[in-house]
C-alpha cells in the first residue's frame, strides 16, 4: 500500500518541478522585457546627450564665426584707413594693427574648421546612433510579441499543469501528502521526495548528498512506511 502511495509522490515530485520551471520561465519574461526597454532607454539617453554636446558646438561655432567676420570687417576697415594715412608712422602703426589682426584671423578660422569638423562628426555620430535606436526599437516590437505569444502558451500549460495536480493529490493519503507538502514548502529548491543512492554497502540521500545508516537504507528499500534523511528530512525512496 505504502509503495503505491510513494510512486504517486514521486510522480507527484516531477510534476511540481515541471510547474515549477514553467513559474520561472514565465516570471523570466516581463524581466526580460523591462531589460530590453531599460537598455533602450539608456541608447536613447546617449542620444539626448550626444545632442545637447552637439548643440552647445554650434552654439560655439555660430559664436566663433560672428567673431571672424568681425575681425575681417575690421580689417577691411583698417585698410580703407591705410590709404587715408598722411605720414610713415601713422602707415607702419596701421599696418601692425591690419598683421595682428590677420594672426588672430588665422587662428580663428583655424578654430572654425575644427569645429566644422567636429560638427560633421556629430551629425555622423546622431544619425548612425539614430539609426541603431530604429532597428533596435523594431526588434525589440517583435521580441516583446514573440514573449507574449510564448508567456500564453506557458500560461496554457501550466493551467494544465495544475489541473493535473489537483487530479493527482486528490489521489495521495492525506497523511503522507501533508507531509510531503510541509518538507517542500521547507524546502529552497521544493524537492521533498530524493532518490536513495548506493555504492556498494554505501548508501546517501540524493537531496544532500550525505551518508544514510544502513537500518534506514533498508527502512527505504522495503518500502513499507515513511522513511526521512536524517540529515535534510527529505522523504527517501
Amino acid at each position: 500500500m505504502y509503495a503505491e502511495e510513494l510512486e504517486k509522490l514521486v510522480l507527484l515530485q516531477e510534476l511540481d518541478i515541471e510547474i515549477a520551471e514553467l513559474e520561472e520561465q514565465l516570471a523570466a519574461i516581463p524581466q526580460k522585457i523591462e531589460e530590453w526597454r531599460q537598455k533602450f532607454k539608456k541608447e536613447e539617453e546617449q542620444l539626448a546627450l550626444l545632442r545637447k554636446e552637439h548643440q552647445r558646438l554650434k552654439v560655439d561655432r555660430r559664436e566663433q564665426e560672428g567673431e571672424l567676420r568681425a575681425i575681417e570687417e575690421e580689417i577691411a576697415r583698417l585698410q580703407k584707413v591705410l590709404d587715408q594715412v598722411k605720414t610713415n608712422k601713422e602707415y607702419t602703426s596701421v599696418l601692425s594693427e591690419i598683421q595682428r589682426t590677420r594672426e588672430k584671423q588665422s587662428l580663428l578660422e583655424n578654430q572654425v574648421l575644427e569645429l566644422m569638423e567636429k560638427d560633421d562628426d556629430f551629425s555622423r555620430r546622431e544619425k548612425e546612433l539614430l539609426s541603431l535606436l530604429e532597428r533596435y526599437q523594431q526588434e525589440i516590437s517583435v521580441k516583446e510579441q514573440q514573449e507574449k505569444q510564448r508567456a500564453g502558451e506557458l500560461k496554457a500549460l501550466l493551467e494544465q499543469k495544475q489541473t493535473l495536480r489537483r487530479e493527482k493529490t486528490g489521489q495521495i493519503e492525506f497523511r503522507l501528502l501533508s507531509l510531503y507538502e510541509r518538507i517542500r514548502e521547507n524546502k529552497k529548491d521544493g524537492v521533498a521526495v530524493c532518490r536513495l543512492v548506493t555504492d556498494g554497502d554505501r548508501a546517501s540521500c540524493s537531496g544532500c548528498s550525505v551518508f544514510v545508516p544502513v537500518y534506514l537504507a533498508e527502512k527505504v528499500k522495503k518500502r513499507v512506511e515513511v522513511a526521512t534523511c536524517e540529515n535534510c528530512s527529505r522523504i527517501l525512496y
